[in-house]
């Protein structure tokens, strides 16, 4: 007579619990590679903001001129380019910035480092006064015109500047860097 007991052998339980953590590994690799793809959207539409604030401050401001500060360096700190560009569209007339300004508005953490407080976390501007992306890097920003306007440098798409991000990678070059315009 066989008396076996119903119920799941260990083998089978072992089987699904594989299987379901097949499934999770699955699920979770799609949802880093949308959250990749969200946050290079979402640098996109903030360079393309900073880039509108830009020419609406350039037009009004000071008749179509862009700024001729470029980035001196690398790190956090050195991109002066991208300082003097969230200086002049993120500030009123009377902190520096554009006569009808602030231009780019609730750039979160803007008015606790114009008033020498504590930024908030997640802020989109580090201690230095740098503009930045998704990944917590400063954006960067490129003029294609010398202090004396002499065109000096050759930008991806010969505009009058270039503001981009290194990207997901947080290196300069490389196919992942995001340019405006």
């Amino acid at each position: 007579m066989n008396t076996r007991k119903q119920g799941f052998t260990l083998v089978e339980l072992l089987v699904v619990i594989a299987i379901i953590g097949v499934l999770a590994a699955l699920i979770l690799i799609g949802i880093q590679k949308a959250r990749k793809k969200a946050s290079i959207a979402a640098t996109k539409v903030f360079l393309k903001n900073v880039a509108t604030a830009l020419e609406t401050y350039s037009k009004n401001d000071y008749g179509s001129a862009y700024p001729t500060a470029d980035d001196t360096g690398k790190d956090e700190g050195q991109c002066q380019g991208i300082q003097t560009v969230a200086k002049m569209v993120c500030s009123g007339p009377n902190d520096g910035g554009g006569i009808d300004g602030p231009y780019l508005k609730d750039v979160k953490g803007w008015r606790e480092f114009s008033n020498n407080s504590p930024l908030p976390k997640g802020s989109q501007v580090n201690k230095y006064g740098e503009l930045l992306d998704r990944w917590r890097k400063p954006l960067h920003y490129r003029s294609r015109y010398a202090a004396d306007g002499v065109t000096e440098n050759t930008n991806v798409k010969g505009a009058d500047y270039d503001i981009y991000s290194w990207g997901p990678d947080k290196k300069e070059g490389g196919k992942d860097d995001i340019f405006y315009p």
